[in-house]
């Protein structure tokens, strides 16, 4: 198996398959994924948090697109105002964000941008995941865009000298990985099962 589709099939798992994360958070109410309990991230927050990764990474670094966000009025429709993708927030910050953010529009900014991945990466070729992002244009994206906030400027250094290959890993599949671990912890915690 190639490695572009050993990322399709595993990422396709990842979102819409029984075990992924839309299924594991179908049937919580507005409520559930807005808790924010013992310095916990909310479910809702580590969604938001989890996208906006997956967006800035496969559609600016990789693809040198457009982001979800800037389309069908998504950074409205989110009430969220801020571009940035959440690392090193303050816990008032994700309250903040729990508490405002449209549910069921970002539900929508879910699907979008798994279902954008798939389509974009399925018309990449393999030799483009051997390239290395220019440092001006990490510095681009990650600073002049938005991508970091002034408490996440640290990750620009973590993430130069980077493959666009290992940003399709991180970002578009262990990263949500490890976030949708997080997710069915916090439903058990709730005492709702694993959701699956």
């Amino acid at each position: 198996m190639k490695t572009i589709e050993f990322f399709l099939l595993h990422h396709h798992r990842l979102y819409f398959e029984h075990s992924g994360i839309l299924n594991r958070i179908r049937g919580l109410s507005d409520e559930q994924l807005r808790i924010c309990d013992q310095n916990l991230n909310s479910i809702a927050w580590i969604l938001w948090h989890t996208e906006r990764c997956e967006d800035f990474a496969i559609n600016r670094i990789i693809i040198d697109g457009e982001q979800v966000l800037d389309t069908d009025n998504f950074t409205s429709k989110l009430k969220v105002s801020r571009r940035d993708i959440g690392t090193s927030m303050s816990y008032s910050e994700v309250i903040d964000i729990s508490h405002q953010i449209d549910i069921a529009y970002l539900i929508e900014y879910i699907t979008a941008v798994a279902t954008k991945t798939q389509k974009v990466i399925g018309e990449l070729t393999s030799q483009k995941l051997n390239q290395i992002p220019t440092s001006s244009y990490l510095k681009k994206v990650l600073l002049e865009e938005g991508a970091l906030n002034k408490n996440s400027e640290w990750v620009a250094k973590h993430y130069s000298n980077r493959t666009k290959g290992w940003f399709l890993g991180h970002l578009g599949l262990t990263h949500p990985r490890g976030h949708l671990g997080q997710i069915i912890f916090l439903r058990k915690l709730m005492g709702l099962g694993s959701g699956e």
